[in-house]
């Protein structure tokens, strides 16, 4: 064999390692890549689980303040009702006594 005939196999040989050993990086970095994908969608998962617990907390609280509002309004009727009766010269006098305290 002639010394550029070695050469080029020689240099054939390296490309061959460097290309080796860049296809071993990619695909070390691809392991990497799934499993930051794979982490990524426990983690979306999960988030997915607590906005829905946080939606249902929230549908539930709405809740519990609708049924609270419609007893104060429901007591807030009995008062207007209760103030109708009063006649409305002994509701000024009330009021006129107040503003003087």
């Amino acid at each position: 064999m002639s010394s550029s005939t070695k050469e080029t196999n020689l240099r054939a040989k390296q490309i061959a390692q460097n290309l080796t050993t860049a296809i071993h990086a990619a695909d070390a970095s691809a392991i990497k890549i799934a499993a930051l994908l794979e982490a990524l969608d426990a983690k979306e998962t999960h988030l997915t689980h607590n906005i829905a617990q946080a939606t249902q907390d929230l549908d539930a609280d709405l809740q519990g303040v609708v049924e609270e509002a419609k007893l104060y309004a429901h007591e807030i009727s009995a008062l207007l009702k209760q103030i109708k009766t009063i006649p409305v010269s002994a509701r000024n006098s009330d009021n006129a006594a107040e503003k003087k305290e």
